[in-house]
């Protein structure tokens, strides 16, 4: 199986702008909210067209300056792309649920005659991912996902042929409504935001001359209906394991650390299950050594399969002093989506 690439990243969120600061902040614990909604403004304008930018609802924004960031890292646009095989997979759960509560609000609130015709586009799921494509200039493949892996998608377009570079991420912002209902220990952790990589073969990326930050050699996603069924999970999470690593030629002996992340608001036997799935696969080798997420990453629910992947790419770059390291990279969704990336970080 050929492997896949990693040519960018970028993350957006009210804690940090960029993912230098974000990784800062994370690694120190501070999850202060430090950006609003006139920042996020600002800055795109800074970017794009400010009139353009105005009308865009925060979520759109999000995933627009996480992609930037991603597309600038990874040399995008360039006259060496071809637009039509330059593609864009964004997921997301929740959705613009801010911009629905807000137009809705206006319309039942004020009546329709007072309800902005300008926020409505917004009120969609995938306008985000339009907004994406438009402004940055991808005109290939296109999908919005609600749950799933966006990485392990967009990997399968790549190998299929039905992309050369992909432009992948998630974004959510809920914060103030998860707020109303989330348990006292887990405030302090909440923020909203959008995480992106760029992936494509590693052909492209060598042709185009762009730097590999990491290499993703193979990939698995599966649906569990109830992750509280902590036997079947245990089971499915054993299952991607070994299809993430099935066909890379790579042994389970290899890989140095496994990074796991897992949402819900007790995540003690969650760890647990994917720490003993992890072992086993590793067939008793004596390198594993299980990652943690950061503490919070796991509510931002759409991008929560790359978060963890840049934060694991961190992780093991700071742990194993710039050496090549394999590990698995694995998040699972209150919506029963499960998936698992075999990945390579590369030394940058």
């Amino acid at each position: 199986m050929n492997p896949i690439v990693v040519s960018g990243f970028g993350i957006a969120s009210s804690v940090a702008m960029g993912a230098p600061e974000f990784l800062s902040c994370a690694s120190n614990g501070s999850w202060e909210q430090r950006h609003d909604r006139e920042d996020l403004f600002e800055r795109a304008g800074a970017l794009f067209t400010p009139e353009i930018c105005r009308r865009m609802d925060e979520h759109t924004l999000y995933g627009l300056l996480a992609a930037a960031e991603a597309c600038a890292m990874a040399g995008i646009p360039s006259a060496a792309i071809d637009p039509s095989r330059l593609g864009t997979v964004l997921a997301t759960l929740w959705g613009p649920m801010q911009t629905i509560n807000q137009y809705f609000y206006d319309v039942v609130a004020k009546g329709p005659a007072h309800s902005s015709p300008f926020l409505f586009p917004y009120t969609v799921t995938n306008a985000v991912i339009g907004g994406v494509a438009r402004l940055l200039g991808c005109k290939g493949a296109s999908s919005m996902l609600v749950g799933s892996c966006p990485v392990a998608y967009a990997c399968d377009l790549i190998r299929n042929g039905k992309a050369d570079i992909v432009v992948a991420g998630g974004v959510e912002n809920i914060a103030r409504f998860y707020r109303l209902y989330a348990p006292a220990r887990a405030r302090e952790f909440l923020f909203e935001g959008a995480g992106v990589v760029v992936l494509e073969s590693e052909a492209s990326a060598r042709l185009r001359g762009v730097p590999i930050l990491a290499r993703i050699h193979g990939q698995s996603q599966v649906f569990l209906a109830d992750l509280n069924d902590h036997v079947q999970l245990g089971a499915r999470l054993k299952a991607i394991f070994s299809r993430a690593i099935a066909g890379t030629g790579i042994s389970a002996e290899r890989i140095q650390a496994p990074v796991s992340m897992f949402d819900g608001d007790d995540h003690t036997e969650g760890r647990a299950l994917i720490e003993a799935a992890v072992l086993a696969v590793h067939a008793g080798a004596s390198t594993a050594n299980p990652r943690r997420p950061f503490a919070g990453l796991n509510q931002l629910l759409g991008p929560q399969s790359v978060l963890n992947l840049i934060t694991g790419l961190h992780q093991v770059k700071s742990d194993l002093a710039d050496q090549p390291a394999l590990f698995l990279s694995t998040s699972c969704r209150n919506g029963g989506n499960i998936s698992a990336l075999m990945v390579e970080g590369a030394p940058v």
